[in-house]
């Protein structure tokens, strides 16, 4: 495990001199490379890298994320403290002017002073990789090694950060030319006496902490910092006499400048607006093939209607000429017929018929329904079926509420809820009464006590139906008393008629031999269009 991290720590903890060696043969070219390019001085550079690798081993927290990075941002500011004052920035404002009077490619001598600058205000995510990778020539699988990421991973790194740079030089070169540029002017090998003099800084400091140098080597240091020191205010004496001159250049070409940036402010308004048309025209063709797939969609929906539609209109024209299909059609006509009257007739309706099926609807249709006594006949017989399907529902729930109790007739309906299947609504049970047994002496069911419907909507067509301890059924007397009478009398009629059914009431007067009969006889054939049933 020979990261930089790694070696750096191994220097600072034990005073290996063997990693502080492969700390300078990794990292000593980028750090002089930059150093130059700031200063514009080899020898103050060389300078600058050995102040910069004197100030990594007297670190004692060491680069914590990167040392190619912090080796970066030291060499920076320390050649930013060697050439501080007017010269510097006079030479950054004519390299400034130079690139932004480049229109399209810019030359690497107009970029040179400012890459370093613009490169270490980049986001440390984006300034690594690019110092690694360009400025210290790694290879992208190196890097990925390192970091323990997929090298896809870390060639969008590094396109993000070429895209970043360029975006902070003002786009005054491309994204491959400022990579190009990188690779081939930044990375170079330090020079042979910078890396015997940071070798021998690594040497007098193993085995101990880097204070424990040796004075000749420290002293040597020094003396060489300050013989380059010196060259240097001799070098910046010499071109004091040019200042001036080069001071009213970088102003004539500033004034250059804002001139073509006053000339292409129409241009720059214009293509912005034409940004903006092309936005929008992209957008509405995106709106325009969404819309022309709905309809598409929509079409083959219609065309799957109108083929559905045919083959129903076909199926339609089938069954008109099937016999069983025309018959089955009439009956529910007819149902529907039904429906529609006993819905419109008050008080025909009873709770009880949500219990009926369509086959007690087919069946109540059977007979004529051609006058109102017919209707009236099938609205009877639909509260008879749907009376007998409440017995035949609540019966069972007798039966098991008996056992419950200890055969103990229940003293109110609600009771008997629990033990139904289904709870019945309360509207039905309201219907029905609990009623002695002797009230109905015709309707033995055993026990004292019956459950019979307290009225009927029909007295002479309704049925009364109870149920008792032991079983249930109807009476067919109904709810009319004279019903039993007149069935007396009929059975009289057919007795000495030798089977004959009587066609009218008038054809039973003689058989009435008693007083009420006569009686009863007489106020159902005066009942227009009574009929025996």
């Amino acid at each position: 495990m020979n990261t930089p991290l790694h070696l750096l720590s191994c220097y600072q903890r034990h005073g290996d001199a063997d990693a502080f060696c492969a700390l300078v043969r990794d990292h000593a070219g980028m750090v002089f490379a930059t150093a130059r390019r700031v200063t514009g001085n080899a020898a103050l550079a060389e300078d600058v890298a050995q102040e910069t690798f004197l100030e990594l081993a007297r670190s004692s927290h060491g680069a914590v994320e990167s040392v190619s990075a912090w080796l970066h941002r030291v060499a920076c500011r320390k050649a930013c403290n060697a050439i501080r004052g007017e010269s510097r920035r006079r030479r950054h404002e004519e390299a400034a002017a130079k690139v932004q009077l480049s229109i399209s490619e810019a030359a690497w001598e107009d970029l040179e002073p400012l890459i370093d600058e613009v490169l270490e205000k980049l986001p440390a995510h984006l300034r690594d990789p690019l110092v690694q990778h360009y400025l210290e020539g790694r290879t992208q699988q190196e890097l990925a090694a390192r970091a323990g990421i997929s090298q896809s991973t870390v060639s969008r790194q590094l396109d993000a950060g070429i895209r970043e740079l360029r975006l902070r030089l003002r786009n005054v070169i491309s994204g491959a030319g400022l990579a190009t540029f990188l690779s081939a002017n930044i990375s170079q090998a330090a020079p042979a006496s910078l890396t015997a003099s940071l070798f021998k800084l690594a040497i007098s400091g193993a085995g101990s902490a880097i204070t424990a140098c040796t004075t000749t080597t420290i002293g040597f240091t020094i003396t060489m910092t300050t013989i380059q020191k010196t060259f240097i205010a001799l070098t910046l004496t010499a071109t004091l006499g040019t200042g001036i001159y080069q001071s009213r250049r970088a102003s004539h070409f500033r004034d250059q400048l804002q001139a073509i940036e006053r000339q292409q402010a129409p241009f720059s308004e214009l293509l912005e607006q034409l940004r903006h048309d092309r936005e929008r025209s992209a957008a509405r063709l995106e709106a325009l093939q969404q819309e022309n797939e709905r309809l598409r969609g929509e079409a083959g929906q219609l065309r799957g209607d109108s083929q559905s539609l045919a083959q129903i209109k076909a199926e339609d024209a089938a069954a008109a000429n099937d016999p069983a299909q025309t018959s089955m059609l009439s009956w529910l006509e007819r149902v529907d017929k039904l429906k529609q009257s006993i819905g419109q007739t008050p008080g025909a309706m009873i709770p009880e018929m949500q219990l009926l099926t369509e086959q007690d609807w087919l069946s109540a249709v059977r007979g004529k329904l051609e006058t109102e006594d017919d209707y009236l006949r099938a609205f009877s017989g639909l509260r008879n079926a749907a009376e007998s399907k409440f017995t035949a529902k609540t019966f069972p729930a007798l039966q098991k509420y008996l056992k419950a109790s200890g055969g103990k007739f229940p003293a109110d309906l609600s009771q008997l809820q629990p033990y139904l299947g289904s709870p019945l609504d309360n509207t039905i049970l309201q219907r029905w009464e609990i009623v002695p047994a002797s009230s109905h002496p015709n309707m033995q069911f055993g026990g004292d006590w019956l459950i019979t419907q307290k009225t009927a909507v029909d007295d002479e067509r309704d049925t009364r139906i109870a149920m008792g301890a032991s079983g249930y059924g109807g009476d067919g007397a109904g709810f009319d008393p004279s019903r039993k009478t007149l069935q007396a009398v009929a059975a009289a009629f057919t007795e000495a008629n030798r089977g004959k059914q009587p066609v009218s009431l008038s054809e039973l007067l003689p058989y009435a031999t008693t007083a009420h009969q006569q009686t009863v006889l007489r106020r159902k054939i005066e009942m227009e269009g009574a009929v025996l049933k």
